[in-house]
């Protein structure tokens, strides 16, 4: 059985007394967590349990239902809601019962075991979502279409501003996506959504077609639209809807004409995109740096053998940096990951002579106090920034994924595969295999193991 660090909060933790005991007793470490919910939050910060087990029962406090339906808290750890009074669910606002689990009296450790991992596995399912949208989000920012993402239950996530206007739902986000994307197919009402039906099919998405949008004020605007599923191996994320309105005057022959050059068009510009994303690495690339497999940093020709670098916390500030690669991070969350369990002042000092080490190995030949090139500091933010001649494998991996999922949301699969296949020659390994373990890096592994 393995040992988690856990929370208790909610309904007089302090009178759990033999709960922690057996937790304990397992191996578990338990901490107990004040109820106001600002100080709540600020504790999970600090603390970054494994889960929370949040005791609430008829005598709970006021806040019970705020925090429970905060998913500013909620979505912070995994949160496991233990009722010890069936009758006082009936309290809760149906929000608060959208945590990772939820369990009743009487408790059972194996019980509370088997469901902190399961929360534990929701959350990071959770996580992988919030990651795909936001990749989906970014890579379909300049699509000249009408855009709608769901999430697996058909809620919508994210509308952009031409599929608001189409629709005419301001309020889209945590909708049913049939209520906001409603279509007349001509094959009546018991006729499956499209979003729907790409959940349900075999088949990763549909090609373009032809619909009738019915809008919020009871318009009808016939449109075209294509649905993609988004799925992660096995695990079905979510889909995508593009979609346009179709003018009059267009003709079947010209939407024809438009489809068979789509895919030359598409084959002359993947050229361009992918020397972009995809510099000559043996060419005049001043750093290179390679994240997967075995560790490589290479600046101005020179092997940089990190292995052998006196000071690991220098090795670690310089990973931390890459892995949010230009841009800030303050100075306390770097203290927070290299020294948990230092105060502030003793882990400024020793971050300072961290930096301090890591200028030098990146800057041997420049002198002491002007080493400040690639690591940029400001009002307690620094930065890891090689400019623009550098090669990252993971940043050249992640783009040339983004329009290959670009290329496959709008139809073009054959072009999407060409980016994939690209994507994967910069692949060679694990991302970072050195922090394999450190909770820090799992969200940015899982955006970079994706293959």
């Amino acid at each position: 059985m393995k040992a988690y660090h856990l929370g208790l909060a909610g309904s007089n933790p302090t009178g759990h007394s033999r709960l922690v005991t057996e937790l304990e007793g397992v191996g578990c470490r338990v901490d107990l967590l004040p109820e106001p919910p600002g100080e709540l939050a600020n504790r999970l910060r600090e603390l970054k349990p494994h889960a929370i087990l949040y005791m609430y029962n008829e005598n709970s406090s006021k806040d019970a239902p705020t925090i429970l339906a905060d998913e500013k808290i909620t979505s912070l750890v995994p949160f496991v809601l233990m009722v010890e009074d069936e009758s006082a669910v009936s309290q809760l606002p149906v929000q608060a019962l959208h945590t990772h689990g939820v369990l009743f009296h009487p408790f059972h450790i194996r019980q509370i075991i088997a469901m902190v991992e399961l929360a534990i596995h929701l959350h990071s399912q959770e996580r992988m979502k919030d990651v795909m949208l936001t990749d989906y989000v970014e890579s379909l920012r300049n699509v000249n279409e009408a855009v709608i993402l769901s999430d697996p239950l058909g809620q919508v996530m994210f509308v952009n501003e031409k599929a608001l206007r189409l629709t005419g739902y301001e309020d889209a986000i945590k909708r049913r996506v049939d209520q906001v994307f409603r279509v007349d197919d001509g094959k009546g009402e018991d006729s499956p959504h499209p979003v729907i039906s790409a959940m349900q099919s075999t088949l990763n998405g549909h090609g373009s077609f032809h619909t009738t949008l019915i809008t919020r004020s009871e318009e009808k605007k016939p449109i075209r639209c294509q649905v993609r599923r988004i799925d992660r191996g096995a695990t079905v994320l979510g889909a995508c809807l593009l979609f346009h309105e179709i003018q009059a005057r267009e003709s079947d022959k010209v939407e024809i004409s438009l489809q068979d050059t789509a895919m030359s068009v598409a084959t002359q510009q993947i050229v361009e995109k992918v020397n972009r994303v995809h510099p000559d690495v043996d060419g005049d690339i001043r750093v290179k740096v390679r994240t997967y497999g075995e560790f490589s940093l290479i600046i101005d020709g020179s092997n940089i053998e990190t292995n052998k670098w006196r000071s690991k916390k220098a090795l670690d500030v310089f990973c931390y940096l890459l892995l949010h690669y230009s841009q800030p991070v303050h100075k306390e969350v770097l203290i927070d990951f290299l020294w948990p369990n230092l105060d502030s002042h003793t882990g400024n000092r020793r971050l300072l002579n961290a930096i301090s080490e890591l200028r030098k190995y990146l800057e041997p030949g420049a002198k002491r106090y002007s080493r400040n090139s690639f690591v940029r500091h400001e009002s307690g933010v620094y930065r890891l920034d090689f400019g623009d001649n550098v090669y990252i494998d993971t940043l050249v991996f992640r783009e040339l994924v983004r329009n290959g999922d670009y290329q496959w949301a709008t139809g073009q699969q054959r072009v999407a595969r060409t980016f994939y296949l690209e994507a994967l020659q910069h692949k060679d390994g694990q991302f970072l295999p050195r922090y394999l373990y450190e909770r820090e890096f799992e969200e940015t592994r899982e955006q970079y193991e994706i293959s």
